[in-house]
């Protein structure tokens, strides 16, 4: 279970847990002290996260409305020094930021609520072999009428769950359509995703 204080966190999660690039992340990784007004001052960033391509990335989720409060500047100094000490990025992530990745975002939080449901062994093989049997691309519609055995709206919740899991393939940055989404079954890996980019602050 990974904790998050707002939305923007949320979806920060959900693109970690879709793009194969990040190796881990960690939420709230650290504290940092820092002096500002002479007293002692404390700051968590949201996120620690490492890369597979790039150096590790210490992470902040702030709506673009917050961006220039007052109290931010010198704690997210604080963080760019200790990112620099520990040969770490420092990164804003926004509101903004995530309404870059279009429909890519909706769409993985649709399929994270189908992601964790178990499907019954005997469901997922008659799924799975009739994907197969198809021999192409395929929609989910057309796979709840080539599996008449099973619960059609059941049945469209196991297809989702076989494509977060990566059984099943699409064009991730298109929205998602029980007749309009073409499926491939085993086929080329989900959209690339491109890390989450450093706000302007």
């Amino acid at each position: 279970m990974v904790h998050y204080e707002s939305l923007i966190a949320r979806g920060c999660i959900y693109i970690f847990e879709h793009d194969p690039r990040v190796h881990t992340y960690e939420e709230e990784p650290c504290t940092i002290h820092y002096r500002f007004d002479g007293s002692e001052r404390r700051y968590t960033p949201d996120f620690a996260v490492t890369w597979i391509d790039r150096k590790p990335t210490l992470m902040e989720c702030k709506p673009v409305a917050h961006m220039s409060d007052p109290e931010n500047a010198p704690k997210w100094t604080a963080a760019r020094l200790w990112a620099v000490r520990h040969r770490y990025e420092f990164v804003l992530v926004t509101d903004a930021s995530l309404r870059a990745y279009g429909a890519l975002l909706p769409n993985l939080e649709l399929l994270a609520v189908h992601g964790y449901q178990r499907i019954p062994p005997p469901a997922r093989e008659y799924l799975l072999k009739t994907a197969q049997s198809i021999n192409g691309p395929f929609t989910p519609n057309e796979l709840v009428r080539q599996t008449p055995q099973l619960e059609p709206i059941r049945t469209r919740s196991y297809i989702w769950h076989l494509l977060y899991v990566g059984e099943f393939s699409t064009d991730l940055t298109r929205p998602l359509h029980f007749d309009g989404t073409v499926l491939s079954w085993k086929g080329a890996s989900n959209v690339e995703t491109k890390p989450i980019e450093q706000s302007r602050d």
